[in-house]
């Protein structure tokens, strides 16, 4: 079985070997996801896109679609009202496609934010609020 929550991907097994047989196998395994992307065939997207996050406004923790209409490099970032980078979220080849990418922003004082998307020919830009 697997779960995701709190940016981690749960997966658990347990093992039964029957009555009477020794003790049962348990592992459990958390790798950390901070990228959940979905395919389909036939649904690539027709534009390139940086959907407003939600919630916005947020406390510490966010999420950011993305719709990439071809491949190429994706950079995700996030910048303060004076304009210094914050946070690096994606900065990776990626397949055109639908995207979510979680930011945990828990460490930075309340105030405005922007994302930006950016693939090395568009940049499109997202005004955020966050609010502890």
């Amino acid at each position: 079985m697997a779960e995701l929550a709190d940016d981690y991907l749960h997966i658990f097994y347990v093992g039964y070997r029957g009555y009477g047989a020794p003790a049962h196998l348990m592992l459990y395994y958390g790798y950390p996801v901070a990228l959940l992307g979905t395919r389909e065939p036939g649904s690539i997207p027709s534009n390139f896109t940086l959907s407003q996050n939600y919630p916005n406004p947020f406390n510490a923790r966010t999420t950011i679609s993305i719709d990439l209409n071809r491949a190429g490099m994706a950079k995700l970032e996030v910048f303060d009202i004076t304009g210094a980078r914050v946070a690096a979220l994606l900065h990776k080849p990626l397949d055109a496609g639908h995207y979510s990418v979680v930011w945990d922003a828990g460490g930075l004082a309340s105030g405005t934010y922007f994302i930006t998307l950016g693939d090395g020919k568009s940049v499109v830009a997202r005004r955020c609020m966050l609010l502890k």
